[in-house]
């Protein structure tokens, strides 16, 4: 019940923050944020002693203290010893109802100031969208997908936010009725074979609609040379198959999917792992082909660790279950993780040896100049709202990206996949202030970005802590 409290004081908050931006717009009110070390988020260095204008919902000027004349009517925040960053973004999340939108505050809370839902009915995302964009719900700018798309009898093929299809005819029809309501990507799912996906794809450039694939039958440098806008969950099915000699590949077709599949079986991950080269000529058409098509990778990694450690119950602490819905909390809490209960330790104990590999195929893909996104894949279990995000950005860390690249993969990144780098993404004039204030340094310990002491959405002050700790302040 006090998280349940939490999440409706805060959201009455927001809101009153938001009416009494809107009001001080009139008079044309400035805030000046002084004195942080400022994290651009494009991988340039960092600025020390920092002046950001706030101004109108935007970012206006930008400079050191002392370069920048204040006005008389200018509000000034102190900053010395903080770091300031553009918000974070998590472009794989889904709400499918309206119990979920109390996420929204939640997401906010975590810096996360734009986010993408990856498969509802169109009726619901499409009207939580505009709600949020138009400040009817206070929320991080979202961009949203209609159902997913799967062959008819899919494992989806019960939920509300899956629809089936059969033949390539059927395909387009789909894309078309989606992109008519008005949904900004088209989601392509896991059993849907090669023409399919090539119709899809066509279909939706066609009707000027972006396509996302949650992929498995159709590898993923396929569909990059046939268009596709972006990949996710480098740990499922494809690209995890493709990256073994050819005459392997349909034993692994069905690979790294065990919530999809009852049948899954958990004895491949050592053959997988003898078999796989990243040195060879599987890996190397993939990149090219991710690379050629500027095509973006969403890899999820969180999901893939939850399920390899899955009996790991100090794991799902570390993903402080308190800030997910209390439903969802407490069957967590429950045991150990649904997709892997069954499974004997010698397979957990593969499954963690090629969880490396899968870390070490997204540096290589990030090196290799590939555009990758920071997303979660919330409400799948021990996916907590806001704190996997900031788990995802750990295990790009451990991957061997650096602090810097990983901000820019949260922030900068995620705002070019999504076609609004011209509005937020990086901290620069005439851009949205989407802010992130930090009590410690993010660029020592990637995981100083959860020490958030306040978050700015479109300029407006939307969360504020006492010491960054996570516990709220009443905003003025």
């Amino acid at each position: 019940m006090q998280f349940k409290i939490f999440h409706l004081s805060l959201l009455l908050i927001l809101g009153a923050t938001l009416i009494s931006c809107n009001d001080s717009k009139s008079t044309n009110k400035i805030t000046v944020l002084e004195g942080a070390t400022l994290i651009i988020g494009d991988g340039s260095a960092p600025i020390e002693n920092s002046v950001v204008f706030i101004e109108n919902g935007k970012i206006s000027k930008v400079g050191r203290l002392g370069e920048i004349k204040y006005p008389r009517n200018a509000e000034i925040l102190n900053l010395k010893n903080r770091w300031l960053l553009p918000g974070f973004m998590d472009l794989h999340f889904h709400i499918n109802d309206i119990e979920q939108q109390e996420t929204l505050s939640t997401l906010l809370q975590f810096g996360i100031t734009t986010f993408r839902n990856t498969a509802a009915t169109p009726e619901f995302g499409i009207e939580l969208r505009d709600k949020i964009a138009n400040g009817q719900i206070v929320g991080p700018r979202m961009f949203t997908t209609g159902e997913l798309i799967d062959v008819t009898g899919g494992f989806w093929s019960n939920s509300p936010s899956a629809v089936g299809v059969e033949t390539e005819e059927e395909i387009k029809l789909e894309v078309r009725r989606q992109a008519k309501m008005g949904v900004d990507f088209i989601k392509l799912y896991a059993h849907l074979e090669p023409e399919l996906i090539k119709a899809g794809i066509e279909e939706a450039r066609r009707v000027g609609v972006r396509t996302i694939g949650h992929l498995g039958k159709t590898s993923w440098a396929d569909a990059a040379a046939m268009g596709i806008n972006t990949v996710t969950h480098s740990g499922t099915a494809a690209p995890t198959w493709e990256l073994v000699p050819p005459e392997n590949q349909t034993r692994f077709k069905d690979f790294f999917a065990p919530h999809q599949k009852p049948e899954f079986d958990h004895t491949l991950f050592g053959p997988w792992r003898q078999l796989v080269d990243l040195e060879g000529p599987e890996m190397a058409t993939l990149i090219s082909s991710l690379v050629e098509n500027r095509v973006e990778v969403n890899p999820t990694l969180v999901i893939v660790e939850v399920m390899f450690w899955g009996d790991d119950l100090d794991l799902l602490e570390e993903y402080k279950p308190d800030y997910a819905p209390t439903a969802l909390a407490t069957k967590w809490r429950e045991g150990v993780h649904p997709y892997t209960a069954s499974w004997p330790q010698e397979s957990l104990e593969e499954a963690k040896k090629v969880f490396q590999i899968n870390q070490e195929i997204v540096r290589r893909m990030h090196d290799a100049g590939i555009l990758i996104t920071t997303g979660t894949d919330f409400p799948l279990p021990w996916i907590t709202p806001g704190v996997a995000l900031h788990r995802e950005m750990l295990l790009l860390t451990k991957a061997g990206i650096s602090t810097m690249d990983v901000i820019t993969i949260a922030t900068r990144n995620g705002a070019e996949a999504l076609g609004i780098l011209d509005e937020v993404g990086t901290i620069e004039i005439g851009k949205q202030a989407d802010l992130v204030i930090l009590s410690a340094s993010p660029i020592e310990d990637i995981r100083n970005t959860e020490k958030i002491e306040k978050v700015f959405l479109g300029g407006n002050l939307v969360y504020s802590t006492k010491g960054g700790d996570q516990k709220e302040e009443k905003i003025k």
